[in-house]
């Protein structure tokens, strides 16, 4: 059987073993008192579903959730940090065998993460002072995401974008992992034990490196790698300003260290529309993806489900997602009037999800399709 046939066959699997898990749970179990349906949604297409009534409200990432909320067609009830401060959200990974084949490539393209990473910091912080840069990563950001400016003033005030990897981080995927166990969502044997999973799949040693890294100098050719994204995800607002040659005064901050990105041959040309499609492309014979920003439960799920090897290296983001309700919807209780809304979510692989299902939990609702 062809190894293609095999992805397919498998994620079709797993996508029966996560709900079979959950019902399991009793998360999705139906309630006779306080029930919330979900309906899988992309993000992009959650602001048309509550303008058409089709959901009530959704779960997703920025720049989707301050798009929904400055529309007015929204508003956010309760955001990812209020239930997990600081948590992970986004990451960088790469193929196992690439990144060890290949340690200062990745380590180089790391180094133009890190960088774009602290040009950021940087213009924020003083935006006030240098209103230029600040107008410039705006710019960068809208024409990316295909939003406003405005909508990407919202949306950084909402996430944390950092590259470092902290022993809150690991302690936190963790926890997804041992939700995820618990649930059945990572089939049973997958995961002997939940320390040594996450301490494997995480490799700092790369990000180690990005201190000795030097930038090349003009007219050096520069090292071709093909690297996935999510569509228009701001969580990965790092990769878009290291392609800008503004803010690399001339040259891309990626070229500057050395690397010339290309898009993976499969990928969409927006983007990947979920982690879990990225993950996918990593396993794929065909495919020639190499490195990619995902959400972290898609890396945990399917490193531990169908065995692709990746290796978490460095953050994206922290925080940044929400649930947002219909701005028609009288939700002044969390404990009770969330009852009988249907969510639209990403999918079972994303960390949106899995912030439903611990929204339900906490406040004692029943989750059913």
């Amino acid at each position: 059987m062809k190894r293609s046939n095999l992805i397919i066959i498998a994620v079709a699997v797993v996508a029966i073993v996560v709900l079979a898990g959950i019902r399991v749970s009793g998360v999705l179990s139906p309630s006779e008192s306080k029930t919330i349906t979900y309906l899988d949604v992309p993000p992009v297409n959650q602001q048309a579903f509550i303008e058409q009534g089709r959901i009530d409200g959704g779960v997703s990432w920025e720049p989707y959730v301050s798009d929904s909320i400055a529309a007015g067609t929204a508003k956010a009830v309760i955001w990812s940090g209020d239930i997990w401060p600081n948590h992970p959200c986004c990451v960088l990974v790469a193929d196992t065998s690439f990144a060890k084949s290949n340690p200062e490539t990745v380590a180089r393209v790391l180094k133009a993460n890190v960088e774009a990473n602290l040009w950021i910091a940087d213009t924020i912080a003083n935006k006030d002072t240098n209103p230029g840069n600040y107008t410039l990563l705006l710019n960068i950001g809208a024409e990316f995401s295909n939003r406003n400016t405005t909508v990407v003033d919202m949306s950084l005030q909402h996430m944390k974008l950092t590259y470092n990897i902290t022993p809150e981080t690991v302690s936190y995927l963790k926890m997804f992992v041992n939700e995820y166990v618990n649930a059945s969502i990572i089939q049973s044997g997958k995961v002997s034990n939940v320390e040594s999973f996450v301490n494997n799949l995480v490799d700092t040693s790369y990000i180690n490196m990005t201190a000795d890294i030097q930038p090349v100098a003009p007219g050096t050719p520069l090292t071709p790698v093909n690297i996935g994204y999510l569509q228009g995800d701001l969580h990965q607002f790092a990769r878009v300003v290291a392609e800008n040659t503004t803010v690399g005064e001339g040259r891309s901050l990626f070229a500057t260290y050395g690397i010339k990105t290309n898009v993976p041959a499969e990928m969409p040309v927006a983007g990947y529309p979920n982690g879990g499609a990225v993950m996918t492309a990593f396993a794929a014979r065909d495919s020639n993806i190499e490195m990619g920003y995902l959400g972290a439960p898609p890396v945990l799920l399917q490193h531990a489900n169908l065995g692709i090897d990746v290796k978490i290296l460095a953050l994206a983001n922290t925080e940044g997602s929400a649930l947002v309700v219909n701005v028609h919807k009288p939700v002044k209780d969390l404990n009770t009037d969330l009852s009988g809304l249907t969510i639209g979510e990403p999918g079972p692989s994303s960390i949106q999800y899995l912030l439903l299902v611990t929204i339900a939990e906490k406040y004692g609702y029943k989750l059913t399709t």
